[in-house]
């Protein structure tokens, strides 16, 4: 401001009253005052408007900050999404956004506003938070009900192995099952009776597959992804020719067993692992001195080197299925 030192002693209030009572009492114009001030003579029209609205308490200095901010989340809607959160902890940023739009909250914050405003409660702890890694793809089964699959994979030549034990890396979509089962159904409790925990599971479980929606199949509940519009598309499978051996054959003799709980069929004391999809089954065994080729009606399983000599006994008359026992 071009003004003398006194004039930059006084306070702002003080400066705007003087301008004010140049123009209104003595008579001086707004162009001439205003340059005497050092302020352009919008600021002094606005001086004089707030003057002749509120006296000389409406010319001290007013609060800069804005009257409203449009990011601003409104009070009831954090006192909604404090509540949704202090009754369920395990519920993140994109889940209470979902429960807010689903109970008719407006205007429904963003995923950025809700994770600020539970740092800002101290409902949320921003150093527990961690990078997600994105080297792994995300998957799940094309059709519910996706048929026949260790039937394609042997038509295929695909070996179908199955998790080994106390594997939880290899099991990721049950183990992340059993995470939410333990922390919402809060397995560490001691329940009354059997009955008693049975039946707090099955409202869990009804409620997971019914109720709750699952951020990975896009909020979805299990029953809406499952129950899709018409049927599922049924893989076709090729004609396969049968793989029996032929019946002028004489240099083998068959012989029948029922593979056991984990697919193992042993002849002659040779244990043989067929897979757990023929667990229980009634194998057909053709054998011979150098090889045993096992089959599940007319589709070959396995053909495995014999290791064992010596006459193969026989547990049944005929193969299983009614075929005469050659």
């Amino acid at each position: 401001m071009r003004d003398t030192p006194v004039m930059r002693e006084m306070s702002m209030s003080e400066q705007r009253y003087l301008a004010v009572l140049a123009v209104i009492p003595d008579g001086d114009t707004v162009t001439e005052v205003a340059a005497r001030f050092g302020v352009s003579r919008k600021t002094l029209h606005v001086w004089l408007s707030r003057y002749e609205a509120g006296g000389l308490e409406n010319l001290m200095d007013r609060s800069h900050r804005p009257r409203s901010c449009l990011h601003q989340m409104p009070s009831a809607v954090e006192v909604a999404l404090a509540e949704l959160r202090r009754a369920h902890p395990g519920w993140g940023p994109k889940r209470l956004v979902f429960e807010l739009r689903r109970r008719g909250v407006d205007p429904v914050p963003s995923e950025a506003g809700v994770y600020r405003a539970l740092v800002r409660l101290d409902l949320i702890d921003p150093a527990a938070r961690r990078p997600r890694d994105r080297k792994w793809k995300r998957w799940e089964r094309g059709t519910p009900m996706e048929v026949l699959f260790d039937r394609i994979c042997r038509e295929n030549a695909i070996t179908h192995r199955l998790t080994q034990p106390r594997s939880p890396t290899t099991t990721g979509k049950i183990e992340r099952f059993h995470r939410s089962l333990r922390s919402e159904c809060r397995t560490d409790r001691v329940f009354a009776s059997i009955a008693v925990l049975q039946a707090e599971l099955d409202e869990w479980v009804e409620d997971y597959n019914t109720n709750r929606p699952h951020q990975a199949i896009a909020m979805d509940t299990p029953v809406q992804r499952f129950q899709r519009d018409g049927l599922a598309v049924v893989t076709p499978l090729r004609a396969v020719a049968s793989a029996r051996p032929d019946p002028a054959r004489r240099d083998g003799v068959w012989v029948a067993r029922r593979a056991s709980k984990v697919g193992v069929v042993c002849v002659n004391w040779q244990q043989v692992c067929l897979g757990v999809a023929a667990a229980g089954c009634n194998i057909d065994v053709w054998v011979t001195n150098e090889v045993m080729q096992f089959l599940d009606g007319d589709q070959l399983l396995r053909t495995e080197q014999r290791t064992t000599t010596g006459e193969v006994r026989k547990k049944r008359a005929s193969v299983p299925g009614g075929r005469a026992t050659m």
